[in-house]
């Protein structure tokens, strides 16, 4: 890389060759000292975040809060998620000091950070203290979503499901098909979305007493987590 640097995590990837990085560090510079500042809470709250629904919710709240354009914040929060990744027990840059970190950033980039260090030194400050405080919790939803896919999204609707005579087959005749409706069926339609495997949409329906019977079997498995979490004192 040809300049010396300071911190592990710079010391182990080479940053000018993270597009991505370099862009996200210039956008967090345009920020305000304040906003800078105040940004740690909400970038944990999105790395923690489940699922885009959740991602979107805590960034549009942070947005809100900072006072900082979505798409302008978006840039800060990745470069946030990044580092608190980083300084994690398995990460490039766990045990180093915010300000060998800062200053590598200068040197890395040929940045001076001039009036915007204190604030930049605080972020990285805080992000580090809070990526040792929720290490565990990040640890526990690796475990959670290492096998299977993660549910990310739901929606259901009401719907009704025609009931007719006779039913349209390989041996009719579309000129003499002439089905009479009986009923209509009410049903609910649920779709979920999964992060990843084969099928990420997966949408069915299910009438009333399924429906409830769905209900059921979800309450008594939140029930038996319930009582998993006080067994094991889990938070």
């Amino acid at each position: 890389m040809g300049k010396k640097t300071k911190s592990k995590l710079f010391s182990k990837i080479d940053m000018t060759r993270d597009e991505n990085f370099v862009k996200d560090l210039r956008v967090l510079l345009s920020l305000t000292n304040s906003a800078i500042a105040h940004l740690a809470g909400h970038a944990v709250k999105v790395w923690l975040a489940r699922g885009d629904e959740e991602i979107d919710m805590a960034s549009d709240e942070a947005s809100s809060k900072l006072k900082v354009h979505r798409a302008q914040l978006d840039h800060a929060l990745r470069l946030s998620r990044y580092l608190v990744s980083k300084f994690l027990k398995d990460g490039e840059g766990y045990g180093d000091k915010p300000e060998n970190i800062i200053s590598d950033m200068e040197t890395t980039f040929d940045i001076s950070f001039e009036e915007k260090r204190a604030s930049l030194l605080t972020l990285v400050k805080e992000l580090k203290s809070l990526a040792e405080q929720n290490a565990q919790i990040k640890m526990r939803q690796r475990y959670a979503l290492s096998s299977l896919p993660v549910l990310e999204g739901i929606s259901t609707s009401a719907d009704y499901r025609l009931v007719f005579d006779k039913k349209f087959g390989v041996t009719s005749e579309i000129s003499s098909y002439q089905p009479k409706c009986l009923d209509a069926v009410p049903v609910a339609v649920v779709q979920l979305v999964f992060d990843s495997g084969p099928t990420k949409n997966v949408f069915f329906q299910v009438d009333k007493r399924s429906l409830h019977l769905l209900i059921d079997h979800l309450r008594a498995v939140g029930k038996e987590l319930d009582i998993g979490r006080h067994i094991f004192d889990l938070e």
